[in-house]
């Protein structure tokens, strides 16, 4: 999917998407058209991976949803930050600082994602 000049100037989605990889940008404009658990947690399995890049595959391989975020991905609270304010922006929905500093895996992440997109009030009307 190519992003057109004229979209990127009409919608701040599209120009903040543009820094990111491909796959990512598709998963997000996926997830606004048809959210659903899958889509989303395909969105933060992507977030993740842009900022774990040579990483992510290989530590979800071994550790699956259990990975710890910290340990396994040697994420810091700055990175946790940035990844909270892209899940914020790409789907759409609001996190909170204290719900957040609970997150210690990949599961609690998807859970918490879900959580609070699902309060969104387009994905109670799908």
């Amino acid at each position: 999917m190519t992003l057109s000049a004229d979209a990127s100037d009409a919608d701040p989605l599209i120009q903040k998407l543009a820094a990111y990889p491909e796959t990512l940008r598709e998963l997000v404009l996926a997830v606004r058209s048809n959210p659903n658990d899958a889509t989303v947690d395909a969105v933060v399995c992507g977030i993740l991976r842009y900022h774990a890049q040579d990483t992510f595959d290989e530590v979800h391989a071994t550790h699956g949803d259990g990975m710890s975020l910290f340990d396994d991905l040697s994420m810091d609270s700055l990175t946790m930050t940035e990844i909270a304010f892209e899940a914020e922006d790409f789907l759409d929905i609001i996190l909170s600082n204290e719900d957040m500093m609970s997150i210690k895996t990949l599961a609690d992440l998807k859970a918490f994602v879900r959580k609070a997109a699902s309060r969104t009030p387009d994905a109670s009307a799908s």
